[in-house]
């Protein structure tokens, strides 16, 4: 997809352990193969907490597997009818299995030579949940960037990013991205991953990068 100038396709998985029910649902007219249960149903929670190319584990496999997993940093998972958050961890290998191993995105970002004002809105559940809030963009990677804003984040959050338009473009360049953490309290500065990326939005990050670089 990257050398045809397309999307790049990311993924994030969830891993858990537990009881389901499996087989064909419906009738015999028509029927599906599924798997379903409250499990899945967590499961499906605790990877709507991962960012591409991340794999997030829960501690009851963490606890089935009992060794040899080669864990990173942990994510809390706020599940659904659950009075406690889900302390998951990002599985990044196995000490039998050396071969293979996920490696963890570089957390910095190099700093932009001249922050970029943006705008951005939280999605709350698909949806856009308020008015577009101004922030700037501070620092920039592949796949990641850094942005200030005035009002706290929550970890995690799912957010829309929306630059303004230039001359020669017919609408503003935007992307999705979810926030990861905060990295400095004082300023509001957060990093975020990038879930979605517009072509114009491509076109334009990859012109900051180079103009960084010069």
């Amino acid at each position: 997809n990257r050398q045809r100038g397309w999307p790049e396709i990311e993924m994030g998985i969830a891993l858990h352990t537990g009881e389901v029910v499996v087989g064909n649902i419906g009738s015999t007219k028509r029927s599906k193969y599924g798997v379903v249960g409250r499990t899945i149903n967590l499961t499906a929670r605790i990877e709507s907490f991962t960012v591409g190319g991340q794999v997030l584990v829960s501690p009851t496999l963490i606890k089935a597997a009992d060794r040899g997993l080669v864990l990173g940093d942990e994510v809390k998972v706020h599940a659904k009818g659950m009075p406690e958050v889900l302390r998951c961890r990002v599985l990044l290998g196995h000490e039998s299995h050396p071969e293979l191993v996920v490696e963890e995105e570089k957390t910095s970002c190099p700093a932009l030579d001249k922050p970029l004002p943006l705008h951005y809105v939280r999605l709350s559940d698909k949806h856009l949940d308020e008015t577009m809030q101004p922030a700037t963009l501070v620092g920039l990677s592949h796949r990641r960037a850094l942005i200030e804003v005035a009002d706290p984040l929550p970890r995690y959050a799912n957010i829309m990013v929306r630059l303004e338009a230039e001359t020669g473009e017919e609408e503003s360049p935007e992307l999705y991205a979810k926030v990861i953490r905060p990295l400095d309290d004082s300023k509001n500065r957060y990093l975020i991953h990038f879930t979605s990326v517009s072509p114009g939005m491509r076109a334009r990050l990859r012109q900051l990068k180079r103009v960084g670089k010069g």
